[in-house]
């Protein structure tokens, strides 16, 4: 391996996992929240917290 990529590999090692890992999580997440019919809590929360203030 060249010593370019060993440094970009190095810089960017973390985010490639993270662009591995977060879709499936944000898709189970999502069509959890969409199976549970809360598609809108959070204007709901938003609504609600400016109620607070």
């Amino acid at each position: 391996m060249s010593p370019d990529f060993q440094v970009i590999w190095e810089v960017m090692k973390w985010p490639f996992a993270a662009c591995l890992l977060f879709p499936p999580l944000m898709v189970y997440l999502g069509l959890h929240v969409v199976k549970r019919e809360v598609i809108f809590v959070d204007l709901a929360l938003a609504q609600v917290a400016t109620l607070g203030t």
